[in-house]
């Protein structure tokens, strides 16, 4: 370039040769840049994909107690997709050498010696300051790690228990934690960023601060002060500030953030403890031989001890104990996935198959009939046998899509007798050895467990035997009296001893009688996942780019002259560079002295001018993040259920994971780009016509190829994103299902089945991202060779038209101009698909929300009178309540009853309002249309204690006492009064202790304390007692009678014996009451 400058100014016949070589070197150099990020996108994308399997693959072995979900989950979705980002920007620090080797060259014969590599020596002065910076930077960014983990675990367990957080009425109490952990987030965010600030704000005017140091050391020297040499240098060094000061440090940036990713890769995957086989082998027939064998979940703690038995080909083995006894426990050691084996042994038979249904079974996020077949072969013979023995087939026919029913991933679209029965079904499906059953009878009414019992049983020793030659073993836990009255004899599990107990001498319950009328298994409404039109959610939102600036700060007025004056700031700081650029142009012999003031000055002032306006951006970029979060979080809060049933977690997880991730790291980086490309862009067009008037026919044609480029390729680079997007999405799906579903996957032997999805999903991700990255790809080839012209077009036109003093200052603009215009378009589309994020998390802030004619704010007393006259709800298209009536006053005990899909959930959904109801002749409590009562101030006055209780991952204060309203003697006495007082003083630190491993029974009884603190004047029990022994069961029922006599109390009860005391029982069918009446009037037909 320098001899090309000399060259035109002496007229030389030779400029047309050197142009041409210019030409063709920069075309190579773009060609070989060009080929080097395609290269390194295709690394990043296969390793960061291989780090995914890698993880997936080792999750798939490990015990289901060693996984932490907050981190797993931030690692597979923000860290990972962040070595995306990090991958590409390492590789460009390879360029520095090559550069500073042909720089020293060009530098050295241009000043004729050694102190042409002084502006070299400067610019490498910087590398130990971003160093050091870089690695202060890290330090907070670790910290910004960790509590991002924490918010993520949090916000995953809100979103999969959303329909229990609703009707607890805690949405704002654990908001409010979350928004705790995302201020911490936010403040180590920008404590990060601030200090990458500082090296940012030197790096971004490299050439300038360099070539003033070098100018002021030759003035020293007495140097001869050559404009035209200088110019030239400041071009060599617009070049060496890409390539050796902005790419070093986005090198070094990458390579910590790299190497701390992968420190948090190693730790959690080595914390990802592999499933270590305590069960040992034999060869003898027995299918499992337990000799005292004793277990506890830490050394010192034993739970059972010097249990013996040994489980044969046909044994149907019933355990039942106390909540707490350890009969879960049990049931874990005979699958391997259980507590510690502290003596004793258990042995089982080489190649044992066994099959597991949980006290909560899992089901995966997929049809009912692949959540039978579960990856196995689909038998049609087999398959109608299985759901015929769990009373599946009239359910299913009834359903819209049959078995291609979608059950989403928190299974609300069917009740809990039918999840249990759908698990049972892919138990029995898979013809295993031995089945294991976790109390899968408690979510059924008494004569449908009966019934199912007694097909079981006969498909077990008939069809079972006649497809496998092998008579299978049941081991299976229950509380339910109609289940233990089909032995003769049981084992009770008492004081961590296994002790074998005879039927008549444990109760004199009467058999349950089984002579009914045939009733038809009434379909619970479901809402099929491929049925929802999409316009039935309706998701309000503004234009994405208004929306995020408007929220820099709280005010929107404020935010727009907060963004206009980030915006003056960069055109001021191209101000403060050309000032720089005319003044070293200006150097004379007789004006040197004020002219290095001049540009002294200059540099101090774009310095602090940077800092400032970078500040400011990451200020109001965090700010309209923190805006966008709290809404997301309030939304989903208020949001309609309907939304929920309709949308994966994973999905709503995902705008809280990967888009805020997105949006924290990405948009402000880019933005400061667009904002000083953006304005260096304008300030260079302007000048350069003012310089060389010529030049506004190439700035015309430029801006007009420009745009063409850029609407040809923006919507292909959007879309892609876009399909980039969604197909990372079925991978961290993947996660979410494997974690829940772990033991599930693990006893029934199908993580090849889950490996195989996963890498499916994963092929996909592949081909997507590849896409994305060719297509942005081609967009900057297109305008790299643009740029080329464009630059050659102009030393042309000022070769033949002008060639005064402003010459060289032209041809420098013209030059820069070419190195960032690419970056300004390339920057514009980055911007414009990053911001796609926000689109995405408007999506959520946009659903539709709970609403009401009486404000939150209203204080409304109520006492519990209930009065329903012909409710109609509709699910989807069909009704789940047709015509319901029901009565309750206040302070009565109502137990209601039905069969599985008979509406007895939905009564409980419509009380908490959880979904709105078609119509009603009467819908009222407490004389208060419900309609009109915003939901929270009615869930206020109303407490459940529900099938599947929710811990939450905090203190057991904290789970007991959500709103810390009560003191810790109160607490204590309401602990006495449930039996959790002695579990309570075991723990460490009392009830400021974190929860170990409790029973389901035990979780109920946490569910319990926190009504009795509640003290609401409406309790509503939904199966609370289904996981109780007999003992527990009139614990609680005394405790209701007495303690809250003065309340209304409604029971959803398969146990007749919970609510045999109670002033009246209510029987459903087909969504309406079919019979009410005092409970011997009742039960006695049952």
């Amino acid at each position: 370039m320098s001899l090309l400058i000399s060259n035109i100014l002496n007229q030389s016949p030779n400029s047309i040769y050197i142009g041409a070589l210019l030409i063709l070197v920069s075309c190579i150099a773009n060609v070989s840049r060009h080929q080097a990020i395609t290269k390194s996108m295709e690394f990043s994308a296969k390793s960061r994909f291989t780090l995914l399997n890698m993880l997936y693959q080792k999750l798939l072995k490990v015990q289901t107690q060693a996984i932490d979900t907050g981190k797993l989950i931030g690692l597979a979705t923000a860290d990972i997709s962040m070595l995306e980002y990090y991958f590409m920007l390492i590789f460009q620090i390879f360029v520095m050498p090559i550069s500073l080797i042909f720089g020293s060259i060009i530098l050295y014969i241009r000043f004729d010696g050694l102190i042409g590599l002084i502006p070299l020596f400067i610019i490498m002065l910087i590398y130990p300051l971003q160093i050091f910076v870089q690695k202060q930077s890290i330090q907070y960014t670790k910290l910004y790690k960790q509590e991002q983990d924490k918010r993520i675990k949090l916000q995953s367990e809100f979103i999969d228990n959303i329909k229990v957080i609703k009707m607890y009425n805690v949405e704002d109490r654990l908001n409010q934690k979350i928004q705790e952990v995302r201020k911490r987030e936010q403040k180590y965010l920008l404590k990060s960023q601030m200090i990458q600030l500082i090296d940012r704000s030197l790096n971004f005017f490299a050439q300038i601060w360099a070539s003033m140091f070098f100018i002021v050391i030759l003035y020293v020297f007495n140097y001869e002060l050559d404009s035209a040499s200088l110019i030239a240098t400041i071009q060599q060094l617009q070049y060496f500030k890409v390539s050796c000061v902005q790419q070093v440090s986005y090198g070094i940036q990458s390579y910590l953030n790299i190497k701390m990713i992968f420190q948090r890769y190693i730790d959690i995957f080595n914390n990802l403890k592999i499933k270590s086989k305590q069960i040992q082998v034999h060869q003898s027939p027995e299918l499992i031989k337990v000799n005292e064998f004793s277990i506890g979940w830490k050394q010192e703690e034993r739970l059972l001890k010097s249990i013996s038995i040994q489980i044969n080909p046909k044994d149907i083995i019933l355990i039942t104990g106390k909540i707490g006894s350890g009969k879960t426990s049990f049931l874990l050691s005979l699958i391997d996935d259980g507590p510690l084996t502290l003596g004793g042994y258990m042995s089982q038979k080489e190649h044992l198959t066994k099959s597991y249904v949980e006290q909560d079974p899992i089901l995966f996020e997929d049809t009912i009939q692949n959540n039978i077949t579960f990856g196995k072969l689909y038998i049609e013979e087999l398959y109608q046998k299985v759901i015929e023995v769990t009373c599946l087939k009239e359910d299913i026919q009834k359903m819209q899509q049959k078995d291609q029913t979608i059950i989403n991933d928190r299974v609300t679209t069917i009740s809990g007798g039918q999840k249990t029965r759908i698990a049972l079904a892919r138990a029995l499906y898979s013809l295993s050895d031995i089945l294991i059953l976790d109390d899968p009878f408690s979510s059924l009414d008494a004569p449908i467990q009966i019934q199912i019992y007694k097909n079981l049983i006969e498909f077990l020793q008939s069809y079972h035997f006649a497809q496998t030659n092998k008579y299978p073993a049941v081991v299976l836990t229950s509380h339910s009296q109609a289940i233990i009255n089909q032995f003769q004899k049981f084992y009770l599990l008492q004081d961590g001893l296994l002790v074998e107990q005879l039927n008549d001498n444990f109760n004199d319950f009467k058999l349950i009688n089984l002579q009914r009328k045939n009733e038809s298994v009434e379909q619970q409404q479901t809402v099929d996942k491929n049925q929802v039109v999409k316009n039935q959610v309706q998701i309000k939102k503004n234009n994405k780019f208004y929306y995020y600036f408007a929220n820099w700060t709280k005010n929107k007025i404020l935010s727009m002259i907060l963004l206009v004056l980030v915006v003056l700031m960069n055109f001021l700081s191209e101000t403060l560079y050309n000032c720089y650029y005319n003044g070293i142009s200006l150097l004379k012999a007789e004006n040197q002295d004020q002219q290095i003031k001049y540009i002294i000055m200059i540099c101090i002032l774009a310095f602090v001018n940077n800092y400032v306006k970078y500040i400011l951006n990451s200020y109001g970029c965090l700010s309209a993040n923190s805006h966008i979060h709290n809404n997301m979080i309030r939304s989903i809060s208020q949001g309609k259920m309907a939304y929920f049933d309709q949308t994966a977690g994973s999905t709503v997880l995902t705008k809280f994971s990967t888009d805020l991730s997105l949006a924290d790291n990405m948009i402000p980086v880019t933005l400061y780009d667009f904002w000083e490309l953006g304005s260096y862009f304008l300030v260079s067009l302007f000048s350069l016509v003012i310089l060389q008037i010529h030049f506004i026919y190439i700035m015309i044609v430029t801006i007009l190829l420009n745009q063409y480029i850029l609407g040809n390729y923006r919507n292909l680079i959007i879309k892609s994103q876009e399909l980039d997007q969604q197909t990372k999405g079925p991978l961290l799906d993947l996660f979410k299902k494997t974690i829940a579903g772990l033991r599930t996957i693990s006893v029934f032997e199908q993580q090849g089945y889950f490996l195989k999805q996963f890498n499916n999903a994963t092929n996909n991700a592949i081909l997507s991202n590849t896409t994305y990255y060719y297509s942005q790809r081609l967009f900057g080839i297109s305008i790299d060779f643009l740029g080329l012209m464009v630059q050659q077009c102009g030393i042309v036109m000022i070769f033949l038209f002008n060639k005064n003093e402003t010459f060289t200052q032209a041809l420098l603009l013209l030059m820069i101009f070419n190195e960032n215009q690419q970056w300004f378009l390339r920057q514009s589309l980055s911007f414009v698909t990053q911001i796609n994020c926000v689109d995405r998390m408007q999506d959520l802030i946009g659903i539709d929300q709970e609403d009401s004619k009486i404000s939150e704010k209203q204080v409304v007393n109520l006492n519990g009178n209930l009065n329903f006259s012909n409710v109609y709800l509709k699910y989807n298209q069909d009704y789940a309540l047709s015509g319901l009536t029901l009565n309750i006053k206040q302070g009565e005990k109502v137990g209601i009853i039905g069969r599985t899909g008979a509406g007895k959930s939905s009564i409980i959904s419509i009380i908490f309002r959880l979904y709105d109801i078609e119509k009603a002749e009467k819908f009222e409590i407490d004389g208060y249309e419900i309609r009109d009562l915003c939901p929270s101030v009615l869930r206020r006055n109303i407490s459940i204690i529900p099938q599947q209780p929710i811990i939450f991952n905090d203190t057991f204060r904290f789970n007991v006492d959500i709103f810390n309203q009560h003191s810790e003697q109160d607490i204590l006495n309401i602990l006495r009064d449930v039996r959790l007082y002695d579990y309570v003083q075991s723990l460490p630190n009392g009830l400021n202790s974190q929860f170990g491993e409790l029973s389901q029974g035990q979780k109920q009884l946490v569910s319990l304390s926190r009504v009795l603190l509640q003290d609401r004047p409406i309790i509503i029990m939904d199966e609370a007692t289904s996981n109780l022994d007999s003992e527990t069961d009139l614990l609680i029922k005394e405790i209701l009678l007495e303690k809250l006599r003065n309340k209304t109390v409604i029971t959803i009860a398969h146990k007749t014996q919970t609510i045999k005391d109670y002033d009246k029982i209510v029987k459903i069918e087909n969504g309406r009451v079919s019979k009410v009446g005092a409970p011997f009037e009742i039960l006695e037909d049952l």
